[in-house]
């Protein structure tokens, strides 16, 4: 799966597809980055899984002065975030593979990129993410809404592309059994859009 995924970013246009003619947050978005930021301390760091171009997330939060780094396995998308996000660091490595320290981050997130890897890897990556974040950090990601181990499309932005995802009450439990306590769940679109995910909002449990 990982190999149609790199390859379908690597050879397909993404950008030209989803996301260069949108350089702002949209409505939606808006209200939840809203959220996000005012539970960060100022210049916070946050850590952006499969950031992409860099546009338009990374860019509006290193715009409010956070420390922001980005991790994605496409070189294309590295390269082409270092330029439009210069003030952010970005990383090319796969991002279930990271290895900061404990306790590194204020934040993380994740947009359009946890459902391409399998969804048996969820329970480990929130369990790693949870790890990752200092007490009380956040986390805001977008997921799937159905009940499917593997999909494909051929030509999907100009290339193949896959998909692993879970139903949202799925999603939840794995995000409540990592250890984190639900702010806001939400969909983004309705059944049938172009654009239709489930979006949360958590917080790390404190440690006893």
């Amino acid at each position: 799966m990982r190999k149609v995924v790199k390859e379908g970013y690597e050879k397909g246009d993404y950008g030209k597809a989803f996301r260069l003619h949108r350089v702002r947050l949209t409505k939606f978005e808006l209200t939840l980055f809203k959220k996000l930021c005012n539970l960060l301390p100022e210049q916070g760091k946050i850590l952006d899984l499969g950031c992409g171009l860099g546009i338009p997330y990374d860019k509006y939060l290193a715009d409010k002065d956070f420390n922001v780094t980005g991790v994605d396995f496409s070189k294309k998308h590295i390269s082409m975030a270092r330029k439009n996000v210069p003030k952010a660091r970005f990383i090319y490595k796969d991002f279930t593979k990271v290895n900061f320290r404990p306790a590194t981050f204020d934040a993380i997130v994740s947009f359009y990129a946890i459902f391409h890897i399998p969804r048996k890897e969820n329970k480990e990556l929130f369990l790693m993410i949870n790890k990752l974040l200092k007490e009380n950090g956040i986390i805001l990601v977008s997921l799937g809404t159905s009940d499917n181990e593997y999909s494909s499309k051929k030509d999907w932005a100009g290339a193949p592309m896959a998909w692993s995802t879970y139903k949202p009450k799925e999603y939840m439990s794995i995000i409540k059994n990592a250890g984190f306590k639900i702010i806001k769940a939400v969909f983004e679109g309705e059944l049938g859009d172009k654009e239709y995910h489930f979006w949360v909002l958590a917080k790390k449990v404190p440690s006893k």
